[in-house]
């Protein structure tokens, strides 16, 4: 049974430590603690830590585009206590932007998707987007699913991706001549 108030109990009387831990670079250690106390609570959850140019501490929740964990992470969002002195929560990734997701995009795949092109479409009611990535790419259709994910959710937001159902995937193959965009007005039309 989940009980939220056992994590935000937690997390209050823990927010100082925790944070100091996180700025001292010791981040598996944060992440652990953070994560027996969600587990404890009864929400095993997706979460990310970042640190703010400021030096405040960040939780971030991620559904990863499950619908009922984030039913779950709004659950527990909804029971927080208000804020918690040096940390901002986040319920979804927040956008960041194209030339932050690109970033994140070249460090961990080692392509530029503001290179690509794409195609938004609407298929069945809700928007599809196809990612163009070069053929002689070497990434797995795992890989590629992961990408195109990874890439939405930090260029337009999680709220936005899983707000409009968004579907996508990301192709091995040349775009076509015509009818594709760049990922500068993609962002901008989502």
């Amino acid at each position: 049974m989940s009980d939220p108030a056992v994590f935000w109990e937690y997390f209050q009387r823990n927010a100082s430590p925790l944070a100091a831990t996180f700025r001292k670079g010791v981040e598996e250690r944060a992440f652990a603690l953070i994560g027996r106390a969600l587990h404890a609570s009864g929400f095993d959850v997706g979460f990310d830590l970042e640190l703010d140019h400021d030096g405040t501490c960040i939780l971030v929740f991620s559904p990863e585009g499950d619908h009922e964990a984030g039913r779950r992470i709004d659950a527990l969002i909804a029971a927080a206590p208000g804020l918690v002195p040096g940390w901002i929560v986040h319920a979804r990734k927040p956008r960041k932007g194209l030339s932050a997701a690109r970033s994140l995009i070249r460090r961990q795949y080692c392509i530029d998707p503001g290179e690509m092109r794409y195609t938004l479409a609407n298929a069945v009611g809700r928007p599809f987007v196809r990612m163009f990535i070069p053929p002689g790419t070497d990434l797995t259709d795992q890989e590629r699913a992961g990408l195109v994910r990874l890439f939405l959710w930090n260029a337009v937001g999680e709220s936005v991706v899983m707000d409009l159902d968004l579907q996508a995937e990301a192709v091995l193959a040349d775009p076509p001549d015509s009818g594709t965009i760049s990922a500068a007005e993609l962002v901008d039309r989502l």
